[in-house]
């Protein structure tokens, strides 16, 4: 069986139409995090030091890993799947580079929202720590004498006497937007927040052109994403 492009697909703005909810939750999230009190104090400021314990900011910031995650699959394909066919395999990978051309701006760095490291940190937040816990009970000097830090948030790095002799569960910078977690090696991993929402902002705001208006509640027209309703015009062939 041979898939139609999907360009050509009357099935298009089922892709379109997620890509753009997704960013658009990520877009909203970008702005909390914004509008948190210490945020709009220190951001600007590299010479204040304070710590903040406020779990808000890390609930908010595992919000936007795990939206990237979606976003990663929406426009990368992973390998073949065991039930998946060579025209299917190669209908998902025409699909995810048409999205990544239509949708991503174009960037000489690699993108930030493909980044899995930190996510995948945070999902196995618990193995993290159970792991911590036994090499401090076994005496392990490489834990032992580090500073271990949990959903702390800092205005900038010098709030350490020696960053390097910090383990961070959860450690977001604010002037620099670092996110920081510790890897199964114990080894420091980040990644920058901020950079992802500007990508994501960039993504959201190409989806524009691809959307649909639609009627609010209250009768007027908006452009915005929301839910599908279409009669398959045909069957693929």
């Amino acid at each position: 069986m041979k898939f139609e492009k999907i360009e050509n697909s009357a099935f298009l703005p089922f892709y379109t139409n997620e890509l753009w909810s997704i960013s658009k939750s990520i877009v909203n999230l970008g702005n909390q995090l914004y509008s948190i009190d210490l945020y709009l104090k220190y951001a600007d400021d590299n010479t204040i030091r304070v710590l903040s314990s406020i779990s808000e900011i890390h609930e908010i910031i595992s919000s936007i890993l795990s939206h990237t995650s979606r976003l990663d699959k929406l426009l990368r394909s992973s390998g073949q799947r065991g039930d998946e066919n060579e025209d299917a395999f190669n209908f998902r990978k025409e699909r995810c580079a048409f999205l990544r051309k239509t949708f991503l701006p174009k960037k000489k760095n690699p993108f930030e929202i493909f980044k899995s490291s930190i996510r995948n940190g945070i999902e196995h937040f618990d193995e993290r720590v159970d792991l911590m816990c036994y090499k401090i009970i076994a005496g392990d000097e490489l834990i032992n004498n580090k500073t271990l830090l949990c959903n702390i948030t800092a205005t900038n790095s010098n709030c350490f006497n020696n960053w390097d002799d910090v383990l961070p569960f959860k450690v977001f910078i604010i002037n620099t937007g670092e996110y920081f977690m510790v890897d199964q090696n114990f080894e420091k991993q980040s990644i920058l927040i901020y950079d992802i929402l500007n990508e994501v902002a960039e993504i959201e705001k190409r989806c524009h052109k691809w959307s649909e208006t639609r009627p609010d509640a209250n009768g007027k027209i908006i452009q915005s994403p929301g839910g599908l309703l279409k009669r398959s015009p045909h069957e693929l062939k």
